[in-house]
Parts: C-alpha cells; sequence; structure tokens
C-alpha cells in the first residue's frame, strides 16, 4: 500500500487573522516613527533659557552628553 500524506489546508479566517495582525502589527511600527524622531535635540542651538526649562532628568542627560562629548580620551 502507499501511503499519501495528506496536507492540513488551513481555515479561510487563519489565514485572513494572521495577515490582518501582520498588517496591524506594521502599520504601529511605521506610526511610531515620527515620534520617535520628534525627540531629537539640536545641541547648537540649545539656549540657556531652553536648557532650564527642561525637568531634572532631561537636565541630566544634556549634562551627561555634554561631559561625554567634550572629555578626551586619555582622561579618566
Amino acid at each position: 500500500m502507499a501511503s499519501v500524506a495528506l496536507a492540513r489546508q488551513k481555515p479561510q479566517g487563519e489565514t485572513a487573522m494572521k495577515a490582518l495582525t501582520a498588517t496591524i502589527v506594521a502599520a504601529a511600527l511605521l506610526s511610531a516613527t515620527p515620534v520617535l524622531a520628534a525627540d531629537a535635540l539640536d545641541i547648537s542651538k540649545l539656549t540657556c533659557a531652553d536648557f532650564t526649562k527642561y525637568d531634572d532628568n532631561n537636565k541630566s542627560l544634556i549634562m551627561m552628553w555634554f561631559e561625554g562629548y567634550y572629555t578626551e580620551e586619555d582622561e579618566p
């Protein structure tokens, strides 16, 4: 007797649900991109008045960036 492997057929709804899920995930990822770009800060245009308006956490991050930028490579 020859054995014949039967392929499991996916129900129509399962395939449609996977396509819908993939579309929703792709749309969410693409819509989040402009929000991430809005967080960029141009340090060359930062004024003292702008700096004082930031909360303490953001001030610390900016100061940490300045320290890293201006520290020489061989300094501890």
